[in-house]
């Protein structure tokens, strides 16, 4: 565990040192794409060669997706409660309400970026 902690670290390290020359960020992004892929590849040659791991796909894409659904509901579940406590005690609650009903009128803005008035007709 030390290792992979200490291994980062040193990372982090050279990154810093690197970071001003943008031909050595190359390379090095370079090398974690290649890295990764890699690992990626290796990881699933092992997960294909493991012949009980392969049976049991079917029961973990069940489960997979039970969590995936309970996560969601979850996370859907706390922000409806902080909307209705936490955001309202502090008069942020009124801010995420939708707004049906209300008419958006497009505008065509002919200025140019830095005019304050409307139509480009700024005044020096």
């Amino acid at each position: 565990m030390w290792y992979l902690l200490a291994s980062l670290l040193i990372g982090v390290l050279f990154g810093r040192l690197l970071r001003p020359d943008p031909r050595l960020r190359t390379a090095v992004s370079w090398v974690s794409l290649a890295s990764i892929s890699l690992l990626l590849l290796s990881l699933g040659a092992a997960i294909g060669g493991d012949e009980e791991l392969c049976k049991g796909f079917g029961a973990m894409g069940g489960r997979a997706v039970a969590l995936a659904v309970a996560a969601i509901a979850g996370s859907v579940l706390m922000v409806v409660a902080l909307r209705r406590t936490v955001l309202r005690e502090f008069g942020l609650g009124t801010a995420f309400h939708s707004c049906e009903g209300v008419e958006v009128q497009a505008s065509s803005h002919e200025g140019t970026l830095g005019d304050s008035t409307p139509g480009g007709t700024a005044e020096p």
